[in-house]
């Protein structure tokens, strides 16, 4: 008999250690659950915007160190914050794909946040069953909670932003810390209500604003350069021909023509798709004009050789009439003498060898080239010479204005950079003798002085002797580089990119990265705090107790003191069997006045009757 006892205990104890390892697994398999779910779905998007981004990431070339154009960046505190707030910073990444899909995607490992919130209530619910288990089996009673902070407590674990709240609010009037669990509690609540919640929506929503989509310029370095935006001398031996003329002039019979003189002229009145003059500033009272490639375009960013010239002009008017009434003779020097009303044609140039003007010569190989212009014009409304000694009137039937200008034009070796459309920089070197002949060489034909009627036209428009000056020596640098061009040819770049638009998304690094750092802390937050509960806190042993700390465990043990030992579901309308389900339903609760306060009642049905035992 004895050993018939001995056996059915011995069962009785292995079917109670394995229900109680069932249950033990069963706690650690909630808990990781739990965790592992939101966790590993967080970190697979997350993961997956990373990938997204580092695959379809789009490197944008620098480009070559002297083809980059440097830009103005604003130092006012107040302006770099605002931009920081709107562009997310100077720093991106540059991707290939739809920015709104990026957004989406990254927004997407937000909305699992609440569950995880979820999870970390429960994982705190084990840490303060656990808390007061040891506190009450400790007997610290100065350390046990009152009914208002376990009131608070359970509001921390139910109610979210409220609790939490809830919780300040009492520990700000209590003007105490927090007794037993509650520190921990709120302590941890506090941080990753304020990182899920608030922190990493605002970061998500500043990363969806920020990613905007953009053009970018994408340079692509030629090496060899392939374009020919360069100019140089066409033949090494282009310093005279069999009549000792420049090579870009042919003399017949006493007359000289140009060389490719329907090219020069094209040139000349901007119209050629070869050659064209482009003007290039100085902080110099001398610009330059230099002779470019009329294809050059902001597609392609180079550096390339080529002649550049400078002007300059003086009115000399004063010195050569001395403004005599009703004379229109003028002296300047022995070679530089007539009459304006007996000029063969109303204006004209002359070459000289000095800047004395004192011989006159058909062309001269010397650097700077020295010659004067002189202008005959008819205008009635011209009143803005009428006390300028740079202007003489020597007309009593019509008013009519004459000039004469001291000008030197120097010839120039450049090498100029071109970024974007635009010259930034130009560095020059004061060219041989030769170049001097080939500018001049021109100067005998007729064209030229046909030529210059259109720059007399328009500098008569001007307001001073200054501003004719100013007209003429632009339009003699445009002239000579024009009509020298029978002497010039194309030369290779010295360097070369090309630039081409594409259309990216821009991902600002600093929220990208603070995004993903963020989540990650998150994560890795739940994880420890799952592993501490789970090392520290004896989930398995505090499951029951647990349960407690829901709105069901707190009425079940109010009402229902005859089960209070006996652990009860998540579910209060989940019990274990029929039998208890009966008994659920034949207790009540009721709300009743008692001594002019209102109580908690339990209302029992026994044999028909009700039966009220106040709480």
């Amino acid at each position: 008999m004895a050993q018939c006892w001995y056996s059915m205990s011995t069962k009785t104890k292995e079917r109670g250690k394995k229900k109680d390892q069932g249950y033990e697994a069963n706690t650690y398999m909630t808990i990781l659950l739990a965790i592992t779910v939101p966790c590993l779905a967080m970190t697979s998007v997350s993961g997956f915007l990373i990938g997204i981004i580092f695959k379809n990431r789009v490197s944008l070339n620098a480009g070559l160190l002297e083809l980059q154009a440097s830009g103005y960046i604003s130092s006012t505190p107040r302006n770099t914050i605002s931009n920081f707030m709107v562009s997310g910073g100077s720093k991106a990444y540059y991707v290939l794909f739809n920015p709104s899909s990026l957004s989406t995607i990254a927004s997407a490992a937000g909305k699992l946040i609440p569950y995880l919130s979820s999870t970390i209530t429960g994982l705190m619910a084990f840490f303060a069953a656990n808390s007061i288990n040891q506190m009450s089996q400790e007997a610290q009673v100065h350390k046990l909670l009152t009914p208002k902070q376990l009131s608070v407590l359970l509001g921390l674990l139910v109610s979210g932003w409220h609790g939490l709240w809830d919780a300040i609010c009492y520990r700000v009037k209590r003007g105490s810390k927090f007794d037993g669990p509650l520190f921990g509690v709120v302590s941890v609540l506090a941080i990753t209500t304020i990182l899920g919640s608030l922190i990493i929506p605002v970061i998500d929503t500043w990363f969806g604003f920020v990613v905007i989509p953009v053009e970018q310029t994408q340079l692509r370095i030629n090496s060899p350069a392939v374009h020919l935006f360069g100019r140089g001398l066409i033949s090494n031996d282009c310093t005279k021909n069999e009549t000792g003329s420049p090579c870009n002039v042919i003399t017949v019979m006493g007359k000289s023509y140009l060389i490719s003189a329907s090219e020069a002229f094209k040139v000349l009145h901007n119209a050629s798709a070869i050659n064209k003059v482009n003007y290039f500033p100085t902080d110099q009272p001398q610009a330059f004009l230099y002779l470019g490639d009329a294809a050059s375009s902001s597609n392609v960013d180079f550096k390339a050789s080529t002649f550049a010239v400078s002007t300059q002009c003086q009115p000399i008017t004063y010195d050569c009439t001395h403004m005599h009434p009703n004379d229109s003779k003028f002296n300047c020097t022995p070679a530089l003498t007539g009459d304006f009303n007996t000029l063969s044609t109303p204006v004209g140039v002359k070459l000289f060898s000095n800047s004395s003007l004192t011989e006159n010569l058909p062309f001269t190989y010397q650097n700077s080239v020295y010659f004067a212009t002189w202008a005959v014009k008819e205008q009635i409304d011209s009143t803005s010479f009428v006390d300028d000694p740079g202007v003489a009137y020597h007309s009593d039937t019509v008013e009519t204005l004459s000039w004469i200008l001291n000008c030197s034009s120097t010839v120039y070796e450049a090498t100029y950079t071109w970024v974007n459309g635009t010259v930034t920089s130009f560095n020059t070197t004061l060219a041989n003798s030769t170049l001097g002949g080939i500018m001049s060489g021109p100067f005998g034909n007729d064209r030229v002085n046909a030529a210059l009627q259109c720059a007399v036209n328009f500098a008569s428009a001007g307001n001073s002797s200054a501003d004719i000056a100013e007209t003429t020596a632009a339009f003699m640098s445009h002239a000579v580089l024009s009509l020298s061009v029978g002497a010039i040819s194309s030369r290779r770049n010295i360097i070369e990119q090309s630039r081409s638009r594409v259309l990216l998304t821009r991902v600002p690094i600093i929220p990208f990265y603070f995004l993903i750092t963020l989540k990650a802390l998150y994560v890795c937050g739940i994880i420890s705090l799952a592993a501490i509960i789970m090392i520290w806190s004896h989930p398995k042993e505090v499951a029951e107790l647990r349960s407690q700390f829901t709105i069901d465990g707190l009425v079940g043990t109010i009402f229902r003191e005859d089960k209070i030992h006996m652990p009860l579901s998540e579910n209060s309308e989940e019990m274990g069997n029929g039998l208890q389900k009966s008994e659920e339903s034949e207790i009540k609760v009721a709300l009743l006045k008692r001594k002019e306060e209102w109580s908690y009642a339990t209302v029992l049905l026994k044999s028909g009757e009700a039966v009220i035992q106040f709480v």
